[in-house]
C-alpha cells in the first residue's frame, strides 16, 4: 500500500499500464504515461493491490479527473542528466541561492527574515 497526500506542494498521480507513478509534476513521468491526475490540497491518493482510490481528508471518496498530458518527451529538458531526480539534485545549490537572493546583507552580515516572520504569523 502506498498513500500520498497533498498539502501545499503539487502532487500528480500518473496512470500507466498496470502501474501508478507519484510525482510533483507531470514532466518527469511523461515518458511512462500521458494520463495524470492532479491532486488538490487536502486530497489523498491510496494505491493498494493495484487499485487507485482518491479521497479527501474527511475520508470521502472522490471521482478523479484524469487528464491527458500533451507534452512531447523530446521537448522536456533533462539538462544532460539521465534522470530528472539527478537534475534536481544538481540544481539545489542554484535553488538555494535563488531563494536567498535579496535576503542576505553581506555588509552587515545579516539575514533579512522579515517576510518569513510575516508568513509564520499568518
Amino acid at each position: 500500500m502506498l498513500i500520498a497526500a497533498r498539502k501545499g506542494s503539487p502532487l500528480v498521480v500518473g496512470i500507466g499500464k498496470g502501474e501508478f507513478i507519484i510525482a510533483s509534476d507531470a514532466t518527469p513521468i511523461v515518458e511512462y504515461t500521458n494520463e495524470v491526475i492532479y491532486l488538490n490540497d487536502q486530497e489523498i491518493a491510496i494505491i493498494d493491490n493495484g487499485q487507485l482510490t482518491i479521497k479527501n481528508v474527511a475520508n470521502l471518496p472522490l471521482t478523479p479527473y484524469i487528464q491527458r498530458v500533451e507534452m512531447e518527451l523530446a521537448a522536456i529538458e533533462k539538462g544532460g542528466f539521465e534522470h530528472f531526480m539527478l537534475k534536481e539534485i544538481f540544481e539545489q545549490p542554484r535553488s538555494i541561492m535563488d531563494s536567498m537572493r535579496g535576503r542576505l546583507d553581506s555588509a552587515s552580515k545579516q539575514v533579512d527574515t522579515r517576510r518569513l516572520r510575516e508568513y509564520i504569523n499568518n
